[in-house]
């Protein structure tokens, strides 16, 4: 019984001592094995590996991307000395383990407290070199020329740059007041102008109807004269012929007319008795000679 229960305690011993002296590396890390805080091996390869529990230890080194960002907002000068507020950032990767570990001993924090000054100065380079306006609306990739900068500087951090920005971009709160004052003074300035040419147009309009209204009324008054004219004619065409069927009645009527114009506004009138004027006031026989 005793023997079972020391090859029990055995197999127990040995499977714990092979679960502490066996890890894994997958393709997206690599360990370093170390002894007594020194690095005796450094594993890049996927796979099972191991080491001597209790004396050595294993690191293990991730190999993904990372990112490094400045946590607040940054202020930079530009080229124009607008003040811009931004927050840059970087992507890396591990790319030369042994720089890797012999700058930042694998720490990812110790590579951000040296990159993120970096980062920052070249930022604030870019940005005084360039007129904010193209960096604000993305048609100049400010990033991509700090991440080749950064490609340079960052060489003994053993990563590798693969991209770079300047983050959340805008003016400061000043420099976005004096923008919207010179905003609303270009829009009312711009409105004035409007109504100007409004005004302007308006004019333009009324004096092109009150032409237009003229010409209607003197083409009007033209028509109207011919017309006027041309019944006149036929009147008197008309008239003509009746007066060839039946002159003296005509002669008669014209009398009487000539009686209301003569007697308007007179009580007595004194003529010879044998003026013409009175012809159709003598008797019947003398009319008719």
């Amino acid at each position: 019984m005793k023997q079972v229960y020391f090859w029990i305690s055995g197999v127990v011993l040995v499977i714990l001592i092979s679960s502490f002296s066996i890890f894994g590396v997958d393709s997206k890390q690599a360990a370093e094995v170390l002894r007594s805080g020194k690095t005796i091996a450094m594993v890049t390869l996927p796979g099972i590996y191991f080491h001597i529990p209790f004396l050595e230890n294993v690191k293990k080194i991730d190999l993904r991307e990372q990112i490094t960002n400045v946590s607040r907002s940054q202020k930079f000068i530009a080229m124009n000395h607008q003040i811009l507020m931004a927050r840059p950032w970087v992507r890396w990767e591990v790319s030369d383990i042994s720089k890797f570990e012999l700058a930042a001993r694998g720490d990812k924090s110790q590579v951000d407290s040296q990159l993120i000054p970096i980062l920052i100065a070249n930022a604030g380079e870019v940005i005084k070199q360039h007129d904010p306006k193209p960096i604000l609306d993305g048609s100049f990739d400010s990033g991509k020329v700090i991440a080749q900068m950064l490609a340079q500087q960052s060489g003994q951090l053993g990563i590798k740059i693969i991209q770079a920005g300047l983050g959340i971009i805008s003016f400061s709160q000043q420099d976005v007041h004096d923008v919207l004052t010179k905003m609303d003074a270009a829009a009312k300035k711009k409105a004035e102008q409007v109504r100007e040419q409004g005004k302007i147009k308006a004019a333009e309009i009324l004096d092109q109807g009150k032409l237009e209204a003229k010409k209607l009324l003197d083409a009007a008054q033209q028509q109207a004269m011919l017309l006027t004219a041309i019944s006149k004619a036929k009147a008197a065409v008309i008239t003509e012929q009746a007066y060839q069927k039946n002159p003296e009645f005509y002669k008669f009527w014209g009398s009487l007319e000539a009686y209301k114009a003569g007697f308007k506004g007179r009580n007595v009138i004194v003529l010879p008795k044998d003026s013409p004027f009175l012809k159709y006031f003598n008797p019947p026989k003398a009319a008719v000679k």
